[in-house]
């Protein structure tokens, strides 16, 4: 396995990265993300705090997925921290909003570490590296955890 803390920049050779998403990517078809899916649903949520969602839908607790109560205490600590909203969520898929994204080298790698803690594949299928993760994360207005009730666990591209 390469280790995942490695220099700023992808190798030549490396795998290539799907785009990053700009904005909220769960209403759109995959693959190439450029047509609306046939049907999308709205659910008005009874809570004024936008982290208690995953409690209120008993999102998680299935294959590897996380369990409702430790999506809700991510979200939680993610939204004080961060200013992150859930923005969508789909049988496999949470995208963040997020209002007060890091701003520096070393919040941005604090970050890196506890999304590849809450999700590796976010690295391992994703950004390759922690440093990659870090640099997509400064200013990054959205973060988006893919797959994550597969037993393989999540990937993600986070945007500025």
């Amino acid at each position: 396995m390469r280790p995942v803390i490695s220099t700023m920049s992808r190798p030549a050779n490396g795998p290539k990265c799907p785009p990053e998403p700009k904005s909220i990517i769960a209403h759109l078809e995959m693959p190439g993300l450029d047509r609306p899916k046939k049907s999308v649903f709205i659910a008005k949520v009874p809570t004024v705090n936008n982290w208690e969602v995953p409690a209120y839908l008993g999102l998680g607790g299935w294959n590897e997925c996380p369990s409702a109560e430790f999506l809700t205490a991510v979200s939680k600590y993610w939204h004080n921290a961060y200013g992150a909203e859930i923005g969508a969520v789909t049988g496999d898929t949470i995208e963040y909003l997020v209002a007060k994204p890091p701003t520096d080298k070393e919040t941005a790698e604090k970050l890196a570490r506890e999304q590849f803690i809450f999700c590796p594949d976010i690295v391992l299928q994703g950004t390759q590296t922690l440093l990659n993760l870090a640099g997509s994360l400064m200013n990054g207005k959205v973060w988006y955890f893919g797959g994550i009730n597969r037993a393989s666990g999540c990937a993600s591209g986070n945007s500025p």
